[in-house]
């Protein structure tokens, strides 16, 4: 009778590998890979931010000189339409 139980707790149990009692190693390496492709496309989006963050400080110096630019233009235009009496 014993035997008996043991061959049917033998057929019931999965086979394949388990880490532990529960966890398939399958899953285990699905989760590390998963969770080092977060890391790698992370760091690729931090790198992705600092060189818009770049751009964005060099094109504000660009910016205030065409405004200073276009203020120098109205300014010359409005005193040409005095001196011609427009």
């Amino acid at each position: 009778m014993k035997e008996v139980f043991v061959m049917a707790m033998q057929e019931q149990t999965p086979s394949g590998c388990r880490l532990g009692k529960e966890i398939p190693v399958g899953l285990m390496f699905t989760v590390i890979l998963r969770f080092i492709s977060f890391v790698w496309w992370a760091a690729s989006v931090n790198e992705l931010v600092t060189a818009l963050e770049r751009y964005a400080s060099q094109s504000s110096a660009m910016v205030e000189r065409v405004t200073r630019v276009e203020t120098l233009v109205v300014s010359i235009e409005s005193g040409w339409r005095i001196s011609k009496g427009n």
